[in-house]
């Protein structure tokens, strides 16, 4: 069965060498910064030089544990975003917009938690609008240019997105038919269709480890093995690829 799953073992690969490069490429920009912050070659304020450089080690050291652990998708919304403030605080860095869409990208491939997902939402938006605003420093104009290049980047980035995405799920769609058959994955069994079942509908561990006659902590153990099997990471990741998705465990759909 083909995997498009952002926590298949290439995509990890990918993700570490991507990790290590941004790392390196962070650690040039600040020694270069460091030079520019001792001779101020470009006469600029030395508290936002200082705070550029302050979220480049922050980034950086974001990058180290995101090559140790790609599964932590996580890390590349907040590096993103991180990158998002720094570009909005250097006139001369025009990646802002470019950083932003990366940064929801990756939270919405990520998974949102339920619970919360309006008001990160909500959150993502405001950051974005409140990252223009600091062009106001530069001045009225300044901002009214940023404001008109960030409207036309992000429609262009958008649109790539739209068709990239249109392209992807629609490859998905005819390859899946929206059923899990769990026995075409080795190491699993009918007792993990039940419970991956029972976590699509939300029911908590408690109310789910008597059911199939575990403790709680062996549960969670369990669970963490199944993901990696299903190479979804974890549960947010299982519930955003697989929700909507029927879970059975037939042997005899199985091809021999």
């Amino acid at each position: 069965m083909g995997n498009h799953s952002i926590y298949s073992e290439k995509f990890q690969t990918g993700i570490r060498i991507s990790a290590i490069l941004a790392s390196i490429i962070l650690l040039i920009s600040n020694i270069f910064r460091i030079v520019e912050i001792d001779t101020n070659i470009y006469g600029l304020d030395s508290l936002s030089e200082y705070f550029v450089f302050s979220i480049n080690c922050v980034c950086i050291i974001l990058c180290i544990l995101l090559a140790i652990f790609p599964v932590k998708i996580g890390f590349i919304t907040i590096i993103s975003f991180l990158y998002c403030v720094i570009c909005s605080f250097d006139y001369r860095n025009s990646m802002a917009t470019a950083m932003f869409f990366v940064g929801i990208t990756s939270l919405f491939a990520r998974g949102m938690n339920p619970k919360n997902q309006k008001i990160q939402v909500s959150l993502s938006v405001l950051l974005y609008f409140l990252l223009s605003l600091v062009s106001l420093r530069f001045g009225v104009r300044k901002l009214l240019v940023e404001l008109v290049f960030r409207m036309a980047s992000s429609l262009v980035i958008l649109i790539s997105y739209l068709f990239v995405f249109y392209y992807i799920d629609n490859s998905i769609n005819q390859e899946n038919n929206k059923r899990l058959n769990l026995a075409e994955y080795e190491g699993l069994d009918a007792r993990d269709a039940k419970i991956l079942t029972k976590i699509q509908q939300h029911i908590k561990y408690d109310a789910i480890a008597p059911e199939v006659y575990l403790g709680v902590g062996a549960l969670k153990n369990r669970l963490k093995c199944v993901y990696t099997i299903l190479e979804v990471g974890d549960k947010h990741g299982f519930l955003n690829r697989y929700e909507e998705f029927e879970i059975v465990y037939d042997e005899d759909k199985v091809k021999g």
